[in-house]
């Protein structure tokens, strides 16, 4: 499926727990990733492991190629990370930046600013990747209803996360399932 590689190539942290480390969060949560689904063994599950382990190489070749002064500072990911790790854990529940600011002792300007540096997306489009990425594994494989794959990841409204799914994925839930 096409579509699946182009939204994990797009969602930083697929999958449902996230490993934050300042060298590579990106790249050690895809390698986590696959290395879950070959545990679990659910279905399709050489599927999502193949399509994860892709974008832990492409990952991987992104950041040999990048130029040492592109490359996020290592202090970045500490200040952010008990953002990223609260996110990781709670995102099907209410987040706000403002509690995730002061959840890691800073202003919602300072956080939305490192952020932007560490990842290149504002937490609130984090937290969004987050959910649509668990959302793309419901979909891959649970058998759950869109609207209870939504209620899920964070969504109340049906509207919402389609809006969300589409603008990450370019398809919506039912367009990404078929």
């Amino acid at each position: 499926n096409p579509g699946m590689l182009n939204c994990v190539c797009t969602a930083p942290n697929f999958g449902r727990a996230h490993i934050v480390t300042p060298e590579s969060p990106v790249l050690l949560q895809y390698v986590y990733n696959f290395i879950e689904e070959l545990r679990n063994k659910k279905r399709n599950y050489m599927e999502c492991a193949k399509y994860l382990l892709l974008a832990a190489l492409i990952e991987h070749g992104r950041q040999n190629r990048s130029p040492e002064s592109e490359r996020p500072r290592q202090w970045l990911y500490q200040d952010i990370a008990a953002a990223i790790t609260y996110i990781s854990s709670h995102y099907d529940r209410p987040v706000s930046v403002e509690f995730l600011a002061k959840l890691c002792c800073m202003s919602t300007a300072s956080l939305r600013r490192k952020f932007r540096l560490a990842l290149n997306v504002s937490p609130l489009d984090y937290l969004h990747q987050v959910r649509i990425g668990n959302a793309i594994s419901m979909l891959a494989l649970d058998n759950l209803s869109i609207m209870e794959i939504g209620g899920r990841v964070g969504y109340n409204s049906p509207s919402s996360f389609n809006r969300q799914f589409l603008k990450i994925t370019g398809k919506t839930p039912s367009e990404y399932r078929a």
